[in-house]
C-alpha cells in the first residue's frame, strides 16, 4: 500500500513538473509573439527600443555605440555615458546572424524564459513540493511588471 502511494505521488509530481515546463515554454512563445507583433505594428518607440538597438548594432559592427539623445550636447553621445549597461552588448553577436531588429525582442523573451527555468532548478534545492514551485514560477512570470516589460519595447533591465 505504501509503495502504491509513493508511485502515485511520483506520477503526480511528474505531471506538475511537466506543467511547469510547458507553462514556461508557452509563456515565452507568447511573449515573443506579442512583442514582435507590436513591433510590426509600429508600437515600439525610439527612446527605449531605438537607443538600445542602435547601440547594440554599432557594437556588432565594432563601432563606438554613439546614439541620438535629446539631452546630449549636439544631440549625439556615447550610449555607455547615459545608459550604463554593458551586459546588453552580449546581444550584439545576434546581429551577425540577422539584421532584423526583432531579434533583440526575441532574445529578451527567451532570457526571461531561461530565468524561469533557472528559478525552477534553484527552487528544487530548497522546496520539495512541486506545486509550490509551479506557483512561484507562475507568480514570477505572471507579475504585471514582467509582462509589461516584455510586451512594451526592449529594456536592458529585463535582461538582468
Amino acid at each position: 500500500m505504501i509503495q502504491v502511494k509513493r508511485i502515485a505521488s511520483h506520477i503526480k509530481d511528474h505531471k506538475i513538473q511537466t506543467l511547469t515546463f510547458l507553462f514556461i515554454v508557452v509563456y515565452t512563445l507568447s511573449a515573443i509573439t506579442v512583442s514582435v507583433v507590436r513591433f510590426w505594428q509600429f508600437e515600439a518607440g525610439y527612446f527605449d527600443f531605438g537607443v538600445n538597438d542602435q547601440a547594440i548594432w554599432s557594437v556588432s559592427r565594432f563601432s563606438l555605440p554613439v546614439t541620438y539623445h535629446p539631452n546630449y550636447l549636439n544631440g549625439f553621445g556615447i550610449h555607455l555615458a547615459d545608459h550604463f549597461s554593458p551586459s546588453i552588448y552580449i546581444l550584439s553577436s545576434l546581429y551577425w546572424l540577422t539584421s532584423r531588429q526583432e531579434i533583440i525582442l526575441i532574445a529578451q523573451a527567451v532570457s526571461v524564459g531561461l530565468s524561469a527555468l533557472v528559478g525552477v532548478f534553484l527552487a528544487k534545492n530548497f522546496i520539495k513540493n512541486d506545486f509550490v514551485i509551479f506557483a512561484l514560477i507562475f507568480s514570477y512570470l505572471g507579475f504585471l511588471g514582467m509582462q509589461n516589460a516584455l510586451i512594451t519595447e526592449f529594456h536592458e533591465a529585463t535582461l538582468s
